[in-house]
């Protein structure tokens, strides 16, 4: 299925069903948002329990849980439970991304056992057969052909089997996704002096190995993704206003604070100073 057969808001709702089923397709969805207001609190969307799974295309989300601060970007998917502690949001430009939702005992059972072994995104929750599947929803349910509750309780269950074959143990390095170690590694290191090299030796790979996999996965180089999320870090520190332009430099590895005044302006179009006076 070509995904640019679809507007940018196309989403199917299946038929509810009397049959009491414990795994169900509750949406299916395709998006792409530019809105900065973007932003999901998982403890603000009602009391009935569903889990979602969601996708990158291109741009990237972003989330943040008791578990740390995670960035989506191509390639990789989040899988989370509602309601829970988490938000998800677009930190700037723009997010694509395809959207599942399921309800049922079964579906919140399986969806909780993946959550305690892996961080919300990960790329065991992007497997080839799992992005092939919300394909497979979208198309079908925007044909009509999703009517019969119990082939789609039977197609979300195999949903889920793909992915807990994807996620064992002998499934290989699934799991082992080089650009959220390397985001991991990033927010461990976010006040420290990083080269390349470091990156590329946590993430198990050669300097060029592994510059080649990540530009190709992000679009970018690793030296300006790690900025681009230094400088996300410390936009959030002023806007909490508990620390000064110098303080929130040097933690965000800055030592240099007219230099990190100078990025600063370069992304957010305003010096730092100006930028908390404007807060005040």
């Amino acid at each position: 299925m070509d995904l640019n057969e679809f507007d940018y808001h196309n989403s199917f709702v299946p038929p509810e069903s009397d049959i009491g089923l414990n795994m169900m397709l509750r949406w299916a969805g395709h998006q792409r948002t530019e809105n900065k207001d973007y932003s999901f609190n998982g403890m603000r969307r009602g009391s009935q329990e569903f889990v979602l799974w969601q996708y990158t295309i291109s741009g990237c989300g972003q989330i943040e849980s008791d578990e740390g601060s995670f960035l989506i970007p191509p390639g990789c998917a989040f899988l989370l439970t509602i309601p829970d502690k988490h938000r998800y949001f677009l930190p700037s430009g723009h997010w694509e991304f395809l959207y599942l939702g399921f309800n049922g005992s079964e579906a919140l059972r399986i969806a909780r056992e993946l959550r305690a072994k892996y961080s919300p995104v990960s790329s065991a929750f992007a497997s080839p057969q799992a992005i092939a599947a919300a394909k497979m929803f979208l198309r079908r349910g925007m044909e009509n052909d999703l009517s019969d509750p119990v082939e789609t309780s039977e197609l979300s269950y195999r949903f889920f089997m793909d992915m807990i074959r994807t996620c064992r143990p002998d499934a290989g390095d699934a799991g082992k996704d080089p650009v959220m170690l390397f985001h991991q590694f990033c927010v461990q290191h976010l006040a420290e002096p990083l080269q390349v090299e470091d990156m590329a030796e946590f993430a198990g790979y050669s300097r060029s190995h592994f510059c080649r996999i990540f530009r190709g996965r992000t679009g970018k180089s690793p030296h300006k993704y790690f900025l681009e999320l230094r400088m996300r870090m410390a936009l959030r520190m002023l806007q909490s206003g508990n620390l000064s332009v110098k303080e929130t430099a040097a933690a965000c590895g800055f030592p240099d604070n007219s230099y990190f005044c100078k990025v600063f302006y370069r992304f957010y179009h305003t010096n730092p100073s100006a930028f908390l006076s404007r807060k005040k």
